[in-house]
């Protein structure tokens, strides 16, 4: 008997080791990114699309630093080579704040416009923040299943790229920071 995986669908937790942070310019980023959600830079200008809640980001070398970690510790823990499909984005969540459910695949490109492996790092969580990232799937007759990861302090989580997932409200006064990343099997 052969058992055939139809669809794989998983969460992955890690933290992001002190060398990285090390070489990372942490309020560089910050500062950046605010710059760039004031001024309006979006994914997309179509207010009814998800992306219009991402932050385009310009590149930045220490942007590039967290994506090839988490690329390359994706890659040898898993067997299974990634590379970024397109570069970096951010996701802004003021006080009260969040972004409804989404997944990473584009159901009119499935082969140029989707991805296969979404992650996300935050660059600033508000203290006793309880953010988090919501996922929801179906899990055969179970149906309208949920996962919640809390959104903490140096915590990578990655995701199948399919996946429904929300951010969840920020509760905070401050503002949340997340980059976000989107990767496809080589």
């Amino acid at each position: 008997m052969k058992n055939n995986i139809i669809t794989q669908q998983f969460t992955l937790v890690d933290y992001a080791p002190e060398s990285l942070l090390k070489i990372i310019d942490q309020k560089l980023m910050i500062k950046e990114i605010k710059r760039q959600h004031k001024a309006k830079q979006r994914l997309t200008n179509d207010v009814f699309y998800v992306y219009y809640d991402y932050t385009k980001l310009d590149y930045i070398k220490y942007y590039q630093y967290i994506a090839e970690y988490c690329v390359d510790h994706y890659s040898r823990q898993y067997g299974e080579r990634l590379i970024m499909k397109d570069f970096l984005s951010a996701v802004v969540l003021p006080p009260g704040a969040s972004i409804n459910f989404h997944n990473h695949i584009d159901d009119w490109d499935y082969v140029n416009n989707s991805y296969d492996v979404s992650f996300m790092y935050p660059l600033y969580v508000p203290k006793n923040s309880k953010s988090g990232v919501m996922f929801r799937y179906d899990n055969g007759r179970y149906k309208k299943q949920r996962w919640r990861i809390p959104i903490v302090d140096r915590q990578i989580i990655g995701w199948s790229s399919e996946t429904e997932h929300c951010y969840q409200k920020n509760n905070s006064r401050e503002t949340m920071i997340l980059l976000v990343m989107r990767c496809a099997y080589e």
